[in-house]
């Protein structure tokens, strides 16, 4: 028999360190009737069986809420994209006016590392596709990026 679904909450948090206090969990699971304390400790033993994510590491996380107040947790099986790029160029957050100030440079070895890292999350198959996509993150954290141009010469397209 399946439980019904009350609701569905999208977080994000730093893997194996939730605590009720943190990006104000209490207050968004509770609003669905989760209790924090339990929810932390579930989210903290899934994440540590991820070896391949580091502490702290940022994860977007899914919860499924049923009426008699359990909750099922899954997390993406790895940090967003965004956060791939920060951690390969070794910066904290994105340029102040992304498109008119450039902090940094992703190169193709880059692209190469996150698209490996990411392989998990991704449903393409196609390595230019997901190279675009990259790039169009980087550009957003106001990071300059190799043209289309040099991509199509590094990545296949299946």
């Amino acid at each position: 028999m399946t439980k019904k679904v009350s609701g569905r909450v999208k977080l994000t948090i730093p893997a194996g360190q939730a605590a009720p206090s943190v990006n104000k969990i209490s207050a968004i699971v509770g609003q669905k009737k989760i209790s924090p304390k339990p929810f932390c400790d579930q989210f903290n033993a899934i994440t540590a069986n991820m070896k391949h994510i580091a502490p702290g590491t940022q994860i977007t996380t899914h919860v499924i809420c049923y009426v008699d107040g359990t909750f099922s947790i899954h997390p993406n099986n790895s940090p967003s994209i965004a956060t791939l790029i920060k951690q390969q160029i070794n910066i904290s957050k994105g340029a102040q006016k992304a498109g008119y100030d450039t902090i940094g440079v992703l190169t193709i070895e880059n692209i190469k590392k996150i698209i490996e890292l990411k392989g998990l999350d991704i449903r393409s198959t196609n390595q230019l596709a997901i190279a675009k996509t990259i790039c169009g993150s980087a550009r957003s954290l106001g990071l300059s990026y190799p043209k289309e141009s040099e991509l199509k010469e590094v990545f296949s397209v299946c």
